[in-house]
């Protein structure tokens, strides 16, 4: 029996668990989002580094962590978060990757497919051979993450100060805006901005909840970024030069099923959309596992998935 820590991080929560190589969940911990890019290196070393503390405390006694792959976002430009956490696991392989290699194996094991991400972020990324072979989009919020649950919030609070200011108009979306930041959002700039990123994307949900009822600023936001989801699937097909699976995750697609299911009459012919109902800490844990040449034993996902 070997014992493994699968991470999953991104701008709104950080979430691990402490398993055994059958599958069995031992521990696990849940706490804010860790993404270094939005509060900064060491307060976001701090939450990973108090994450695998807390699951340490639960390790049988007398063994040790034998891999942790972790799907954390905006990482990549801070190789201390792995080093600290590899020496504080006693310095068993480390990997911290992509999300898009924990969504697609949660869903499809190791065939290559392409990830579509729309959570507080987004991203489109290509899977072959068990490598991210081609990004598109996922440059951070001040380039370009369309789609995601961030520029959905912010487009619909941006409808509202339009509404306010008179370059726009009224309508059911703008109203709900108003019910959370109350009749101004001039006076309720300071909490957007004390907030950030995450609060803005809180905003999003409106968007879905606004488009069922007929608004069509809601309906425009919504049809802008399916849009622009199909775009990036139609140059990934380009690049791919076949059909291909897409597998939908993020917490954005997994709460507005019509999300995902527009890109059914968008995306290229004969990609297959999936969309993920499965945690993406599941995923982690398999190639938590196949980071040191484990595979997963018959029973495994049955096995997490009922103690997870």
């Amino acid at each position: 029996m070997t014992y493994h820590i699968a991470l999953d991080s991104g701008g709104s929560k950080t979430e691990s668990v402490l398993f055994s190589s059958d599958g069995c969940v031992l521990a696990k911990d849940r706490r804010a989002g860790a993404n270094p890019m939005d509060i900064g290196l060491e307060t976001a070393y701090g939450r990973y580094i108090g994450a695998v503390d807390a699951l340490l405390a639960h390790l049988p006694e007398g063994e040790k962590i034998s891999s942790l792959f972790g799907c954390v976002a905006g990482c990549d430009p801070f190789p201390q978060i792995r080093e600290g956490i590899r020496e504080r696991i006693g310095g068993a392989p480390t990997v911290l990757g992509s999300d898009t290699l924990s969504i697609l194996s949660a869903m499809i094991g190791k065939e290559d497919g392409v990830c579509l991400i729309s959570g507080t972020g987004s991203a489109c990324q290509y899977r072959r051979d068990g490598e991210i072979v081609n990004r598109i989009g996922g440059y951070g919020y001040l380039l370009d993450t369309g789609g995601s649950g961030y520029v959905l919030g912010r487009s619909a609070i941006m409808a509202t100060l339009r509404a306010q200011d008179g370059r726009g108009t009224h309508g059911i979306l703008t109203r709900m805006v108003e019910e959370i930041t109350g009749p101004s959002i001039r006076a309720h700039m300071p909490v957007i901005y004390e907030k950030g990123r995450p609060y803005i994307a809180t905003f999003a949900p409106l968007v879905f909840k606004a488009r069922r009822q007929g608004d069509p600023e809601a309906i425009r936001i919504f049809e802008k970024n399916t849009d622009y989801y199909a775009e990036a699937l139609e140059a990934m097909y380009r690049f791919a030069g076949k059909p291909f699976k897409v597998v939908c995750g993020g917490s954005v697609f997994q709460k507005a099923l019509e999300y995902c299911d527009s890109l059914k009459e968008k995306a290229p012919a004969g990609c297959e959309i999936i969309r993920l109902d499965k945690p993406v800490v599941y995923g982690a844990a398999l190639n938590a596992l196949w980071l040191i040449g484990l595979e997963a034993e018959a029973g495994f996902e049955e096995n997490f998935l009922k103690t997870y």
